[in-house]
């Protein structure tokens, strides 16, 4: 077997920089290497130092080096700001430009109105308006409408109408108080429940055609009404009207008829769903209200609110679990951070959950922040629909005017104005985050290469500290060392250093020789060897 070229006879490699891909270590034939193996060598040139690192026994040397960390940690803590910060404004501006519209989001006066409701009714054919004393073509009829109170024309097409802020209307007609009474002595007679707490089947209209508009009724009917059960509920409800708002083929109207036959008073109950306050609009209990001072609003609205409230008034506390006593006390990793709630009187009043009287178990004293939306949907329900009871009177011409009220309505106009304001005020914050982002970016990119190379001054004066210090306890051995070490260097470099192949095939070889190969591999790599 032919000898590779070397000092030292036999199967031998040499320990010098490594062989480059393509050339199997053979040299050309007027004995140079070939150019491209010379181009891998070269070290990669950097335009800023790179090695940042700081060794662990320079913060005894150095003190200050304590505050240096203390600084790195508190700028990674901005930076985990700033990109949470941005992300939250990121997700707000996207949420204005998909919100719904027809919710309340403001409490600005100008962002509601009122819209007066009139309920009334008028009689035609009774008793006492004619001479013949007829009942047969005795008919009511009654009226419920509205109208926005502002300065719009009633022949301006764009008005809106009284159906445009309505998402459903019922009128539940009451049975006759000498029926209900019958009722009352059948039911008590036969042990049954009271007639107020149970449900029938509601009649229908006895003239569905005289209704002013073409409404659906709730008629459920019972076909089989031979077949009715003695003990089936009662209920009060004779008759019942009842309107819904439908997107496919919306109504406009500015008011609702419901006309019937009769010469006798009607007790009724108006009930009426208003749009625009259901889904994200809630109501709040009033220990809630009173603590953040609104009595209706959204989830996040009162979230939040309460945050504010606590915040201002300082109740968070540090994590310590030795220092709380909280329902739930599992441990969970912070940062640092305090979420930890301290209760105040107010806050404690909306904790439901109170250990049983006589128990051991004291009260909470604290809360951890993760609980505050759970205790605020505890103190949240849908708004209630706006019920008005009634009597139809029939012993009078007119009642118009008798029954008046106002409810607050959403300001679509002046809503989407300031939607738009608060897109444009996102979008406008997000542009200046951004521009002062890149101004300051090649700032700090500057500050961090001056940063590395004062990082790079210290560990070189470190290492001069270390070499002269050793040398002045034991100048004998440190320098021969220092002479071995960088004789070794210089075998390593020149490529003079060999081993037996047989003997580099082996993994012991590389454990037994773990620390003579990591400097022979850092001097490589320091003088761009490799």
């Amino acid at each position: 077997m032919s000898q590779l070229p070397g000092r030292f006879p036999g199967r031998n490699v040499r320990g010098g920089g490594p062989v480059p891909a393509g050339t199997n270590g053979v040299a050309s034939e007027n004995g140079k290497v070939p150019l491209t193996a010379s181009k891998q060598t070269n070290p990669t040139p950097t335009t800023q130092p790179t090695d940042t690192y700081i060794p662990t026994h320079l913060s005894e040397l150095v003190p200050e080096l304590k505050s240096y960390e203390q600084l790195k940690e508190s700028g990674k803590r901005v930076d985990v700001f700033l990109a949470r910060k941005r992300i939250d404004l990121q997700q707000s501006v996207s949420q204005w430009n998909n919100s719904k519209s027809g919710i309340i989001t403001s409490h600005n006066k100008n962002d509601v109105k009122y819209l007066r409701i009139f309920v009334s009714n008028i009689a035609e054919n009774q008793p006492w308006q004619g001479d013949n004393n007829d009942i047969q073509n005795a008919s009511w009829t009654m009226r419920v409408e509205g109208r926005l109170l502002d300065t719009q024309e009633v022949q301006d097409p764009t008005r809106p109408k009284f159906s445009s802020f309505l998402q459903a209307i019922a009128v539940d007609f009451k049975k006759p108080k000498d029926e209900d009474d019958e009722e009352d002595e059948n039911s008590k007679g036969e042990g049954g429940p009271k007639p107020e707490d149970q449900d029938v089947d509601m009649d229908g209209p006895k003239n569905e055609s005289l209704i002013g508009l073409s409404l659906p009724m709730q008629m459920p009917g019972n076909p089989n009404g031979n077949n009715v059960q003695e003990d089936k509920p009662k209920s009060d409800i004779a008759d019942a009207v009842e309107w819904h708002f439908d997107p496919v083929n919306p109504v406009d109207f500015d008011g609702l008829d419901i006309k019937r036959n009769g010469s006798e008073n009607v007790e009724c109950t108006l009930t009426i769903q208003l749009k625009g306050v259901t889904g994200e609009r809630l109501e709040y209990s009033p220990d809630l209200a009173a603590l953040i001072g609104l009595s209706q609003g959204s989830l996040h609205e009162a979230v939040y609110s309460l945050y504010k409230y606590i915040l201002i008034n300082g109740l968070f506390i540090s994590g310590d679990n030795s220092l709380r006593t909280s329902a739930n006390s599992s441990p969970d990793g912070t940062n640092g951070e305090k979420t930890i709630v301290k209760l105040d009187p107010s806050l404690t009043k909306l904790i439901r959950q109170r250990p049983a009287p006589g128990s051991d178990e004291p009260l909470p004293t604290t809360l951890r922040l993760s609980e505050i939306l759970k205790l605020v949907n505890a103190h949240v329900s849908p708004i209630r629909s706006i019920k008005v009871d009634y009597t139809v009177r029939v012993d009078k011409a007119s009642t118009y005017g008798d029954l008046v009220f106002d409810v607050e309505v959403p300001n679509f106009a002046q809503q989407s104005k300031d939607e738009d304001e608060v897109k444009k005020e996102g979008l406008s914050l997000l542009s200046d985050f951004n521009r002062l982002t890149a101004d300051l970016k090649p700032q700090l990119q500057e500050l961090e290469t001056r940063n590395a190379t004062l990082l790079l001054q210290l560990n070189a004066s470190a290492k001069k500290y270390q070499f002269f210090n050793e040398l002045s306890k034991d100048p004998v051995s440190v320098l021969q060392e220092y002479i071995a070490s960088s004789s070794n260097a210089l075998k390593v470099l020149s490529g003079d250093e060999g081993f037996n192949e047989d003997t580099v095939r082996r993994s012991q070889f590389y454990k037994d020789n773990e620390q003579m190969l990591f400097e022979s591999l850092g001097v490589l790599l320091s003088n761009g060897r490799m």
